[in-house]
């Protein structure tokens, strides 16, 4: 044991290494016993010799990053690995950021929904797909989703509509519907309410029923 703490302390420096053996060791023995909490409160302190901040500084900078737009716990907790964060620690800061009402996916999902039904016109699709991305539950999806007003979505899509078609290039009126539809498509509206909103459109010199 004592050639093991000596080669730690001559490669990392006296205390680090002595950390360092403390923590293999502890986790070793007490995986076998009943006093698995103190080697994990062991480990939980070993951790912050590899954080960014100490755990009080990383606490308050994800305070005052709440407090300046809504944010989900995926977000928090992407931040706090970036800052290499332990399990532990990033658990107990979303327990504690929830629990001080700074932290909710529910209003995340709806202020995300909001802004980007709003400002850029996306769909219910997109953001639907979106807010998976950022592990939000189907429930709070759902209820972001049934704050956008559907005669908002058809607003934003004869806009795009207007929009787009002067740009859209084709050797027929049918090729330029199609290009027309899958941009559509990708920013996250239907098909079905595409075909309405082009049907009541006034761009078309002719009635063509789109694919």
């Amino acid at each position: 044991m004592a050639k093991v703490i000596k080669e730690a302390a001559l490669q990392k420096g006296f205390f680090f290494g002595f950390i360092c053996f403390l923590r293999d060791y502890c986790l070793l023995y007490f995986r076998t016993t009943r006093m698995s909490k103190l080697a994990h409160q062991v480990a939980f302190l070993y951790s912050f010799q590899h954080m960014k901040f100490s755990p009080e500084i990383a606490y308050s900078k994800l305070v005052d990053w709440c407090n300046k737009a809504e944010r989900c716990r995926h977000d928090i907790k992407q931040k706090l690995v970036r800052w290499q964060a332990d399990k532990e620690f990033i658990a107990s800061c979303i327990d504690r950021l929830e629990k001080s009402n700074l932290l909710s996916d529910e209003r995340f999902a709806s202020a995300f929904a909001h802004d980007k039904s709003t400002l850029q016109r996306w769909g219910s699709n997109k953001i639907k797909m979106y807010l998976k991305a950022r592990s939000i539950s189907d429930d709070n999806i759902q209820h972001a989703l049934a704050t956008i007003q559907s005669d908002v979505q058809d607003e934003n899509l004869q806009e795009l509509i207007q929009r787009k078609w002067p740009a859209t290039k084709g050797k027929s009126e049918f090729e330029r519907t199609s290009k027309l539809i899958q941009y559509l498509m990708r920013k996250g509206f239907s098909y079905d309410s595409i075909k309405k909103n082009l049907a009541q459109s006034d761009i078309f010199h002719e009635e063509i029923n789109p694919l």
